[in-house]
């Protein structure tokens, strides 16, 4: 009898896993829950792709009327939900597992010296998924800081793109910041992503890597384009002079940008050479789209003096020099008020009032 008892016992908690509602929770309770944050006032829900306890999201759960448990999760993400609007989790929701060691895990900040390759090797110790904004911006300046060494020989690609990814990760999964607090730490971001290139200049004439929500390419002039993965074809006949063309490819969703129809192409050329280039990307929509232009660190979108010409499922258009370029669908709004995709609502650092985005 006593083992029945007990065996029920278990049965019982094990059941009440993730079926408490957030705001009968404490501040340590919230924090420990795997569903719930804490927002200095009181206990909310996590957005679904921010959930670690996925029992929250299944049926009994404390979340199973707006989220849904992820079946299968790769080993390098971390297993959580996806919102009951989706049919699946979107690929720019993905959540990357730290790869620091387990004592390097939560160490947000050091002590850095002057440049070095030691310094440099206590960098890629330091945990970016886990810092605060504040924090966050220490760790990137730091980097910046260090760029003489990060350009140099004994600086491997691999660390410096961790470094943005996480990077771009905490900045989109960040509920407390607001959008002038985004935008400061985009200014640094982009000034690493500078650098790294800078590193690839001396490490390969072609390279190229993939990390879901942003994925990076580099190649000689010499080679006159190239494409990614059939979604977009960069090609140029002549160049002025030696150098190198980058693309970093980011899907505007992490920024809240519910008009877009394709990633946006972050366009880099050495020295800003005044490459002309054309660009032909294969349309997802068929919707009528336009090409803009888009600012990363406000994220405002502007009209582009280009007009691609959209025929036969591509759209071509003819381009000079750096630039950061996206596809949309002119009549579907950015601002606040416009957004009508809850998770896109928090991404741009919106609020939600009455279950519509503010």
């Amino acid at each position: 009898m006593i083992i029945i008892i007990f065996i029920a016992l278990i049965c019982n908690c094990y059941g009440q896993i993730g079926q408490t509602i957030c705001s009968d929770f404490y501040e340590s309770e919230c924090f420990q829950s795997g569903y719930c944050y804490w927002d200095d006032f009181q206990c909310n829900p996590q957005p679904c792709h921010l959930v670690t306890e996925q029992n929250a999201c299944r049926t009994g759960g404390a979340l199973q009327i707006g989220c849904k448990p992820v079946s299968y999760t790769p080993p390098q993400f971390v297993a959580s939900c996806y919102s009951s609007a989706y049919t699946k989790q979107k690929i720019y929701l993905y959540r990357f597992i730290s790869d620091l060691s387990p004592e390097d895990r939560f160490q947000t900040s050091v002590t850095i010296e002057q440049p070095s390759v030691e310094a440099m090797e206590k960098l890629y110790k330091l945990d970016l998924l886990s810092s605060s904004n504040f924090e966050l911006n220490n760790i990137l300046d730091s980097y910046l800081n260090q760029a003489p060494i990060l350009i140099g020989e004994y600086s491997h690609p691999y660390y410096l793109e961790r470094a943005i990814y996480e990077s771009l990760q905490n900045v989109r999964d960040d509920l407390k910041i607001i959008k002038s607090e985004r935008s400061d730490t985009m200014i640094k971001i982009l000034e690493l992503i500078d650098i790294y290139y800078q590193r690839l200049n001396t490490y390969s004439e072609k390279y190229s890597t993939f990390y879901n929500f942003v994925n990076f390419n580099h190649i000689h002039f010499k080679y006159l384009g190239f494409s990614f993965q059939n979604l977009i074809e960069l090609s140029w006949t002549t160049y002025p002079e030696n150098g190198f063309f980058s693309l970093t490819v980011i899907y505007p969703q992490i920024f809240g940008i519910q008009s877009a129809v394709s990633p946006i192409f972050m366009i880099r050329t050495t020295n800003q050479i005044n490459l002309q280039y054309t660009m032909k990307w294969a349309i997802t929509t068929t919707d009528f789209v336009q090409l803009r232009r888009i600012d990363l660190v406000s994220m405002n979108l502007y009209d582009a003096e280009y007009l691609p010409n959209c025929i036969s499922g591509y759209c071509t258009v003819s381009v000079y020099g750096p630039g950061n370029y996206l596809f949309v669908t002119p009549t579907i709004p950015d601002n606040c008020s416009g957004i009508t995709d809850l998770t896109l609502c928090i991404l741009a650092k919106c609020n939600i009032v009455s279950n519509a985005c503010v």
